[in-house]
């Protein structure tokens, strides 16, 4: 069995106000995109790491394919 690996990543910061335009509700929206568009082509996650910094959390993603699997 072959695998495949990738990694993404996900800066959310942590202010999420109107005078930021709600940026961490349109990241985490914007993670949760990725994350399907990289299952529909056959990725799976692995593990999730959280990382946060002062002002933000950072979400790496770590994800596998199957390259036998014919999706």
């Amino acid at each position: 069995m072959t695998k495949r690996y990738e990694s993404i990543q996900t800066v959310v910061p942590h202010d999420n106000t109107p005078k930021t335009d709600y940026s961490r509700t349109r990241k985490l929206a914007q993670r949760l995109e990725d994350l399907n568009s990289w299952s529909s082509r056959g990725y799976q996650v692995r593990h999730t790491h959280v990382f946060t910094d002062d002002d933000s959390e950072i979400y790496v993603d770590d994800l596998e394919k199957d390259l036998d699997d014919p999706r």
